[in-house]
């Protein structure tokens, strides 16, 4: 008996001698991204980022120009009001739920990696929101753009995330 008692001591070291193997890792992992991420911007880089941003806005707004989106949306009789009406409440939703994330609880501080970590609950919300928004927002635009609907979303979604 004794022997499986100092046996199960033993096992229960290797465990931990393996988690701290494992948290090493990943503490290593963790910095080579931060150096990766740290490294610095050269000139050429800077300009290349630079172009890309007002490429992708430019490419946007020049979209919304030559499809008179605003005016589509608000005024074209063939926008289905009730997907419409829905689309924008999961975007109100997922706006409020990156707000509470990012402001209220702090979550500008953290690197947003561990936001799945810290806020399990708010991020899947969030995620489910988006997905939602967007399959119908597609069903409410769809009558206007037909096929061009998805290639629309796709830029105008990039576009809005480089001007943030």
């Amino acid at each position: 008996m004794h022997q499986r008692k100092g046996t199960k001591q033993q096992h229960i070291g290797l465990a931990s001698l393996d988690n701290d193997e494992h948290y090493k890792q990943q503490q290593k992992q963790q910095q080579q991204q931060q150096q990766q991420q740290n490294t610095p911007n050269t000139p050429a880089r800077f300009v290349l980022k630079l172009i890309e941003r007002v490429a992708w806005i430019g490419i946007g707004l020049a979209l919304a120009y030559y499809t008179d989106a605003l005016n589509v949306l608000l005024y074209n009789p063939l926008i289905d009001r009730m997907y419409l009406s829905i689309a924008i409440l999961f975007l109100v939703t997922f706006f409020a739920f990156y707000f509470y994330v990012a402001y209220i609880c702090g979550g500008r501080h953290h690197n947003s990696n561990d936001w799945e970590k810290l806020f399990p609950k708010s991020i899947k919300t969030a995620t489910v929101a988006i997905v939602l928004f967007t399959i119908t927002f597609m069903l409410a635009c769809w009558p206007v753009w037909r096929w061009f609907t998805p290639v629309y979303m796709l830029i105008y979604t990039i576009a809005v995330s480089y001007l943030i």
